[in-house]
């Protein structure tokens, strides 16, 4: 049986789930509201860390990949680059390669994870 007691965060922070948030948690989930449930989880670790939680937070879904290739081209420093994402999966990709000029992303190729993951690979 899974245990929704706690958050386990990197770092080892625990953070506990009272029953009003289960139960938010369970409905989120059940009802398919991915963006509610990671509002109300953003809300409950910062409320958790004893800060004041603004009323509009905001959460905007980003393709797996493209978050990974984002942090690597931010912090580069290039204007333009070329970026290679590898891990297991990502929605439903293993890598990506992405040619980026000004902030612009645009995939060139893209491995969808059934053909195979280099990312896999390299965990064993």
């Amino acid at each position: 049986m899974l245990d929704f007691s706690l958050y386990k965060l990197r770092g080892g922070y625990k953070i506990p789930l009272n029953e009003f948030n289960y139960i938010t948690l369970l409905t989120h989930i059940l009802s398919g509201d991915y963006l509610a449930f990671a509002r109300s989880l953003v809300r409950h670790v910062i409320l958790s860390l004893g800060e004041e939680a603004p009323s509009n937070i905001r959460v905007i879904p980003v393709r797996h990949h493209l978050a990974h290739a984002a942090s690597a081209y931010y912090f580069s420093g290039f204007s333009s680059a070329a970026v290679l994402s590898v891990d297991g999966s990502g929605e439903y990709e293993s890598t990506v390669i992405w040619k980026v000029k000004d902030g612009s992303f645009e995939p060139i190729l893209s491995m969808y994870t059934s053909y195979g993951s280099l990312g896999c690979f390299t965990s064993l």
